[in-house]
């Protein structure tokens, strides 16, 4: 069930001819978000994925019956942004950009106070209704339907509580990284269950399919990453792994 966003909530994304708001737009609309226009001033009349760019939010609303923003501008005009969306009198508007000034942010409150819009950040990974939509840079296949929704002040958190809880993944910590924080937390989700880890030499010449098999078909190694409280999720989540990879090896 969609509590601020959902199947049907019409999108527009603000500084959408960006790098990052390119490369986000088009997960977004891959995970089944509703996008129905972009706002980058001066840039109206391009499409950007398959979406028609306008100058101002205003507009964008008045062509598309917008009712809810993400925001991927930087800091120095994120406020303004912001601003532009409440006037627009959308229902939510989600900002992911960091660094924005606190006096800038003490603006817009103030501005907010008795508007309808629904402020989600800013410095925030975004919001996601399962199945359904998703708002900002946080990651579609973490999440799974169920009865419980988290929310964090940290999006680092957010992404792993759910990965703890939701369908457990296969992770390959980076050799290139200069620290250990990566291997580290990919410990801890193997730990509760919530991944099966990959060392760096079980990759090296297979393909992840024959990777996934080998490691399935070894006892003491499934006794081991069956061992946490979701165990039978575990071994359901990498079979699950070793049959997409396989789809995946065939399509080849």
């Amino acid at each position: 069930m969609g509590i601020l966003v959902n199947k049907d909530t019409k999108v527009i994304v603000q500084g959408i001819t960006g790098k990052a708001a390119t490369f986000h737009t088009k997960q977004m609309l891959e995970y089944g978000t509703k996008i129905v226009a972009g706002v980058t001033p001066g840039k109206a009349g391009q499409v950007v994925e398959g979406v028609p760019v306008y100058n101002t939010v205003r507009d964008a609303v008045e062509a598309t019956g917008a009712n809810a923003s993400v925001i991927y501008v930087p800091a120095r005009f994120a406020a303004d942004s912001i601003l532009e969306a409440v006037d627009a009198e959308l229902d939510v508007v989600v900002c992911i950009t960091e660094h924005i000034p606190v006096e800038d942010m003490v603006k817009v409150r103030r501005y907010m106070e008795g508007k309808k819009t629904r402020l989600i950040g800013p410095n925030c990974p975004g919001i996601l209704t399962t199945d359904e939509a998703k708002l900002g840079i946080i990651p579609g296949y973490i999440h799974r339907k169920g009865h419980v929704g988290v929310i964090s002040r940290s999006g680092a958190a957010t992404c792993n509580e759910i990965a703890v809880s939701g369908t457990p993944s296969i992770l390959i910590p980076s050799p290139n990284v200069t620290n250990n924080h990566q291997e580290k937390n990919a410990r801890v989700l193997e730990k509760h269950g919530a991944a099966i880890v990959l060392r760096e030499s079980e990759c090296s010449g297979e393909t992840l399919y024959e990777t996934a098999k080998a490691v399935l078909s070894d006892p003491e190694r499934r006794r081991s990453m069956t061992s946490a409280a979701h165990k039978m999720a575990v071994v359901d989540a990498a079979e699950r792994i070793y049959d997409v990879a396989m789809e995946l090896a065939k399509a080849r």
